[in-house]
Parts: structure tokens; sequence; C-alpha cells
């Protein structure tokens, strides 16, 4: 089920893809069980007759202006009415330490679906102007009323606004951004999930931004500027910062694969100490290790060792095989960074004493999206094997996957030589 539209240069564009709807729909039965939930757990009648409205208003309004969509006034209030929503519910529940802040981000996730980046970033400076609305008004009024159950709304706020970024396969394509000339392109991914990178990198270029709002006013909240938050508020501030980091660098993973899978992946070479970037690899990578009680060792990293090579696409490679070890290494358990300088090539690898890698998995896990068998439960997209064997062809070098001595799995990127430029 699709309805049409007219967008801004003439051009009949779909506006309602089936994905849409059914986000909609989802959305509206979300509410309505989040508000009878949190009623029956005791909440204030009240207070969740007025979240649920509040939250069914601008969705109801959506539908019944949908046949209208290619007029601009009935776009203007389809989607500006979540914005207003969203505002008033935060202005009434903390202002700018409003658990449920995050609706706000759904009037530019669905101006970006269904009517392209122009759109969405309008919708994007009427959700900040309406977020500084809130906190003034919440600022202002003598107490926040109770928000019944906050982190619900927040997590339904979220996963909405993912959907409509993330899109069905019958939804309107977003936009693609204008490419950068390139230094030297690193060879394209393989063609079979090419598309489907493409797509996914289209939809994080504009997830970059959003997100980077979230975090910033969720690291704003978190170090309580405006005043102390309760221990509740400030926990969900924490998931808030956590997810959205995590999920900010999910999108620069796509964004990086889409560009590998268009031959747009800029390498700059340039005189780099590779000795100093796998010691910084493996000292960042020992912050998460050490939440798993594991270590990571480095060796024949003490000396300087000269190279000329992209530092941001070196530290990417560094970066995403360090955190497979860490991903798939025991609690417990040890990861060791390697450097073998030689006259015609630099070797780096990464081991892990972690269950090894079987021998069916080993051809495919350099391709996009592609993930182990007997790894399926752990977190992760399947790129960071992919982008890192792409940035070491780009380097004239490769990546292998091997077995530790031991067992474990060992990753091995096989870097030329070149002469550093002066």
């Amino acid at each position: 089920m699709v309805s049409a539209a007219v967008d801004r240069d003439g051009a009949q564009a779909a506006a309602f893809p089936g994905a849409v709807l059914f986000a909609l729909w989802a959305w509206m039965a979300g509410v309505v069980i989040v508000s009878l939930f949190a009623a029956v757990l005791g909440q204030p009648v009240r207070a969740c007759a007025i979240a649920a409205a509040l939250g069914l208003t601008p969705a109801v309004a959506m539908l019944l202006l949908a046949p209208r969509w290619g007029e601009n006034w009935a776009s203007a209030i389809a989607l500006d009415s979540w914005t207003a929503a969203a505002a008033a519910a935060a202005a009434a529940t903390g202002g700018a330490a409003s658990p449920v802040s995050a609706v706000l981000l759904i009037g530019p996730a669905l101006a970006l679906r269904l009517a392209g980046p122009a759109r969405a970033g309008e919708a994007a400076c009427f959700a900040v102007f309406g977020f500084a609305i809130a906190a003034m008004v919440g600022a202002a009024a003598p107490g926040p009323a109770a928000a019944p159950t906050p982190g619900a709304f927040t997590v339904l706020a979220l996963a909405f606004a993912g959907w409509l970024l993330a899109g069905g396969p019958d939804g309107a394509p977003l936009r693609r951004p204008a490419p950068a000339p390139a230094a030297a392109a690193v060879p394209s991914a393989a063609p079979s999930g090419a598309s489907m990178v493409r797509r996914f990198a289209e939809a994080a270029h504009e997830l970059r931004t959003p997100l980077g709002h979230i975090i910033g006013f969720a690291e704003l909240m978190q170090r309580q500027i405006f005043g102390p938050l309760p221990a509740k508020y400030a926990e969900y501030v924490d998931l808030i910062l956590s997810s959205g980091r995590r999920m900010q660098a999910l999108a620069t993973d796509w964004l990086d694969a889409g560009r590998i899978a268009a031959g747009r992946y800029e390498i700059r070479r340039e005189a780099v100490d590779l000795a100093g970037l796998v010691r910084e690899a493996a000292e960042a990578a020992q912050i998460a290790a050490a939440g798993r009680g594991q270590t990571v060792a480095i060796v024949g990293a003490d000396a300087p060792v000269p190279f000329s090579a992209d530092p941001r696409a070196l530290r990417q490679i560094l970066d995403n095989l360090l955190a497979n070890a860490v991903k798939f290494a025991p609690p417990g358990g040890a990861i060791t960074a390697r450097l073998i300088a030689g006259p015609n090539a630099a070797i780096v690898d990464v081991e892990d004493n972690g269950p090894g890698i079987p021998a069916a998995d080993k051809a495919r896990l350099g391709l996009a999206f592609e993930r182990g068998d007997a790894v399926a439960a752990v977190e992760g997209a399947g790129l960071g094997l992919m982008i890192a064997g792409a940035l070491a062809q780009a380097h004239g070098g490769r990546l292998d996957i091997l077995d530790a001595e031991g067992g474990g799995a060992l990753m091995r990127v096989v870097l030329p030589v070149l002469q550093v430029p002066a």
C-alpha cells in the first residue's frame, strides 16, 4: 500500500510506503500498551491518559492527512505535530532533563523517510527549537509531572525512529550525498552485497546528525549542568548515552562500508609511525577488554617504525580487529597485538584465545554482513573484517584469517613497504 505525493521539484515520489504505515500502526499500538501497562502498575490514570493522547495525536493526524500529503500545508502539519507533541511532553515532565525527549527524533526521521534531506533539515531545526522551548518551560514550571514509564516511551521512540531511518524493502530511497574526489579509491566490495551496503550507508549518513544531537544532549544531562537528576533518570541518561554511542559507531561502519562498496573511500598516504599506531589502538582496546577481565599485550612495537600509509585507515583496521578479538575472546582471556617490521613488508597480527573460526566460515567472513555461525549471538553487524580487508587491499596488502597456535583466531594484516615521503 503506497500513497502518492509530489515533492518540491514536482516529481512524484513514494510518500507512505508499507514500512512507514506499519511503523505508524506499531507506534500507536505501543503507546496504548505502554499507557495501559503504566495504569495497571498504579501510575495516575490521568497522567497515563495524557501520555497516550500526546503519543497518539500526531500519528492519527498523519494518517488522516495522508490523502493530502502532496500539499505543503498538510505535510507541514503532519510532520511538525510530532515535534509539538514531543516538546509538550518534555516540558511537562522535566524540560531539558525529561526522559521522553527522545520522541523529538521522530519528526526529523519521518521527514527524511518521506520528504528527503532538505525537509529533514527543517524538521531537525524545529526539533531543536522545540527542545529549547521545553527546557525553558520545564525550568520555569513549579515542578515536573510524573511521566508514566518514561523508559518505555524512550525505547519506543528510539525504535520507531530507527525503523523509519533504516526503512524497508519497499521504502522510498534516501538521497545519496555527492561524492568527494578521491585521491586513491578502495577496490569495490563483493558485487552481491554492494547495493545493500550502499543503501545502509545512505541511511547511516543521515543518522549521524540526529545521533550527534542525542549524544550531545545526553552528555549535557549526564553532567547535570542544569541541576541534579533523580537517580532513575540518571540511569536512563547513561543507557541513552551508551546506546547512542554504539549506534554512532555502527553508523560510521555502515558509511565507510558504503564508500568502499562504491569505490569512493579516499586513501591519503603520509609518513606515520606504525608502531605508535599499534600501541595507541591496543591501549584503547584495553579499556573495553578490562571490563571483561581480559588483557591486551603489545609485542614488537617498542621502537618507531616509519611507514607510508593513511593513518586513519590503518587505525580503523587495528580498531576493528582488536574490537573483534575483545568480543570473541572469553572473559579473562588474552589478546595480543604484534608488529613484525621487515625490509619489504610490515605484518600486524591480532591474536586471541577465543573459540577460533571454523574452516567453513573463513572464506565468507571478509564479505559484508557475513558472520560465523558459531558467533551469531555476539553483537555486531558483520562489517569489521570486510572494512579491514578492503582497507588493507587499498594499501596494496591483504588480510589473512588464520588459526592461532593453541586455539583462537589470528588476524594478520600484511602491508608492503613503500618509500616514506620526505
